[in-house]
């Protein structure tokens, strides 16, 4: 949550807290949307037939760039929530993607910055997708804590599972998204004809721009879609090899055997330094870039049940 939004919520409790005391009775605060994704919430409203009302919304946070056309930019951090949530539950129809400056998964993002927000929201989704307890309140356990003085009458144990399993079904609405996207643009994908910098290519292209760092967690649903239904479906396209299907998402399949077979390495020896991981990934015949092995070093780390950052393993210099 952004500060300037936390800073009124903030106030906002606070004075309910002073409230109470003044009156001398707890003052109740429901909020029946706490343990639902953007999806579940956008469900809700098409449900309750209010679907047409989406398109009268906005989102975005640049509101200088607004346009009677495009109402939404594509690329801050409200956009990617936005649409994305709006894939996830099927609800396309009431917001048009004609909105959108730039479409979310095939639009071509100019600026670094929107690059790196689009990379940076997906990754973490993705990561968020399947990690269990140890990793996640290792990473957000700080942030959790504070979550428990707003919920006095749960346990801190249920809270933490709630909010566990809301990160958890928000990264699973992201890969459906994703996954679904690449069934719709195999032949695009195949042949590599979308921008560099759009979503889909830096998640699964592996072109120009770098290629998301943890996709390589779900490697076997998105190289499943690659390998054999776009392979299916466009054998006869011309001026495209067969084998291209097959090799094109290489980079990702390498770095997941590597991730497996270092996180057996370090479960066998978790003192194993970075510098002497890396050596042995060598030996082992991983073929890895430098900036390969810092992707593959954290997550065998993680799938050891190990702290994702570990020693350098650099020799300290001597002192006199």
């Amino acid at each position: 949550m952004r500060a300037q939004r936390a800073r009124p919520i903030l106030w906002c409790w606070n004075g309910f807290v002073s409230s109470s005391a003044a009156v001398g009775e707890p003052i109740e605060i429901e909020n029946p949307f706490i343990w639902k994704t953007k999806a579940d919430v956008i469900r809700s409203i098409v449900d309750h037939r209010c679907g047409p009302l989406i398109k009268h919304t906005v989102s975005c946070t640049r509101s200088y760039d607004i346009t009677r056309l495009n109402t939404h930019c594509g690329c801050c951090s409200q956009c990617l929530d936005r649409r994305f949530a709006v894939l996830a539950a099927d609800a396309a129809e009431y917001d048009p993607k004609e909105m959108y400056k730039v479409e979310l998964l095939t639009g071509e993002r100019e600026k670094p910055n929107d690059q790196t927000m689009a990379e940076s929201y997906v990754r973490t989704a993705l990561e968020l997708c399947d990690t269990s307890e140890l990793p996640f309140f290792g990473r957000f356990g700080g942030e959790t804590s504070r979550v428990c003085s707003g919920f006095p009458s749960l346990k801190a144990d249920d809270m933490a599972r709630q909010v566990l399993d809301l990160h958890r079904r928000h990264g699973q609405a992201i890969l459906d998204v994703l996954n679904a996207a690449v069934k719709n643009n195999s032949e695009e994908l195949i042949k590599r004809s979308l921008p560099t910098s759009s979503v889909l290519m830096m998640t699964v292209g592996h072109m120009t721009m770098p290629a998301l760092s943890n996709v390589a967690k779900h490697p076997d649903r998105v190289r499943a879609l690659i390998e054999i239904d776009t392979e299916t479906a466009f054998s006869d396209v011309k001026g495209v090899d067969s084998d291209a299907t097959r090799t094109m998402p290489a980079t990702v399949a390498h770095e997941t055997t590597a991730i497996k077979a270092l996180g057996a390495r370090l479960k066998a020896n978790s003192d194993l330094t970075r510098a002497a991981a890396e050596e042995w990934c060598r030996k082992s015949g991983h073929k890895l870039a430098k900036r390969a092995f810092e992707r593959v070093w954290p997550q065998a780390r993680e799938a050891a049940g190990l702290a994702r950052i570990g020693s350098p393993g650099r020799k300290r210099k001597p002192t006199c």
